[in-house]
């Protein structure tokens, strides 16, 4: 699309030169790439892939998987007002958490407009995590008048990704039975060296896993102590580029590549690449409308979403499966790595909205992709056309959606 621009996202160093820093588990997942593959993640270097990406999303879909997801942003809020300040910043009722608990949210602006989207960790009622793409502009900028400290904990933090049907015995085991039928969303916390560890019944894959918020000082011994307990279950090192293919399989959006967050435009977040203004979102174009409580006292974006609520012309996030094997020229792949700018779409040559997150998957061994389409301007029954480079068009047909069976609540 021509209105799609990338953006370095760096920060430089006083000859100019980009800054590249490394997460709390370096020490180790250096050691263990064997491709010497890695992908920049904002400031951040984490492994692109340590031996090839479909038998590494393999481990996650059948076995048991660790990856690096450190340079995801953590934001702490705390002060005796934390409970009101985030219940004015999101859509979903903040009161209502408990102690432990681990909500996800959108977040909007006054025109109820997606600004980003992540995880909420309740401590207690005086101090939350913030986990989600880098913003901390949008979350000072509305904290004036709250009595609330907000600090960026981003580098002070490794997050640990532990995915697949035996992340829970990987769990058990390196915690000598201390964590044990943790419920998803739910989380605890362990001594370990004199430090605090942070486990959450969470994920960006589908399956049941969980996220282990470990102290930079620490970060190798923890990341040794899951290897060594997952051993005996076949645990396998992935890189970014699996975990990608598996959050898109599972049906989970990422802000800039599925959406373009409508927060302060200095603030470009993680992704490297950036559609413009007119990518911007509502959380019902999304499908998270589900998550907003017009119960709670009034939040950002109240109105707008109110009256967004009753209307049926936005647009609608969709499954779509893409008729790549008539296409000239093309094989898998082309799709192998998830395409992270949209593609428009078409309906008997009328654009209907745009696709994103296109790729192959090992899974289900087919292209997939999410389709942003006028609900009210598109026929269900008919097939759509994407322009793909060249103007050589690929048919794509609505699909189940998620396309893979989300396990991670079991």
């Amino acid at each position: 699309m021509d209105n799609t621009v990338i953006e370095d996202g760096l920060s430089y160093n006083e000859q100019g030169r980009p800054i590249f820093l490394g997460t709390p588990f370096l020490e180790c997942t250096a050691k263990l790439n064997e491709n010497a593959l890695w992908l920049r993640w904002g400031n951040y270097m984490v492994v692109d892939t340590y031996s090839d990406q479909e038998s590494e999303l393999r481990a996650i879909r059948t076995n048991v998987a660790m990856g690096d997801m450190s340079p995801l942003a953590k934001y702490k809020v705390s002060g005796k007002e934390a409970v009101k300040y985030l219940d004015y910043m999101m859509p979903r009722s903040i009161k209502k958490m408990t102690n432990n608990q681990v909500y996800f949210s959108p977040w909007c602006n006054k025109e109820g407009l997606t600004v980003g989207d992540g995880l909420v960790v309740c401590e207690s009622e005086t101090s939350f995590f913030i986990s989600s793409d880098p913003g901390l502009n949008w979350w000072t900028s509305n904290a004036v008048g709250f009595d609330v400290t907000i600090s960026d904990e981003t580098d002070n933090y490794g997050i640990l990704t532990l995915q697949g049907p035996k992340s829970k015995e990987t769990i058990e085991d390196a915690t000598n039975g201390q964590v044990k039928d943790l419920p998803f969303s739910r989380c605890q916390r362990l001594a370990f060296d004199d430090h605090e560890v942070l486990i959450m019944r969470q994920g960006f894959t589908g399956e049941h896993g969980y996220e282990i918020w470990t102290p930079r000082e620490i970060g190798p011994k923890i990341w040794e102590l899951i290897e060594n307990a997952g051993k005996k279950f076949g645990i396998t090192p992935v890189g970014s580029w699996a975990l990608d293919i598996s959050r898109v399989e599972a049906g989970l959006i990422i802000p800039g590549y599925d959406y373009t967050g409508a927060g302060p435009k200095e603030e470009m977040g993680g992704a490297a690449i950036y559609a413009s203004s007119e990518f911007t979102a509502s959380p019902y174009e999304l499908n998270l409308g589900h998550f907003i409580d017009f119960s709670s006292e009034k939040f950002i974006g109240y109105n707008a979403l109110s009256k967004n609520s009753k209307t049926k012309k936005h647009k609608k996030l969709v499954g779509l499966e893409l008729d790549w094997q008539n296409v000239s020229n093309m094989e898998p792949k082309e799709f192998k790595r998830v395409r992270w700018y949209p593609v428009s779409a078409y309906q008997n040559d009328t654009e209907i909205g745009y696709v994103t997150s296109i790729v192959w998957s090992p899974t289900l061994k087919k292209v997939i992709g999410f389709g942003h389409l006028n609900s009210e301007c598109f026929d269900t029954t008919q097939k759509i056309d994407l322009l793909w480079e060249n103007n050589e068009k690929i048919s794509a047909s609505l699909c189940l959606f998620p396309f893979y069976k989300v396990k991670r609540a079991d």
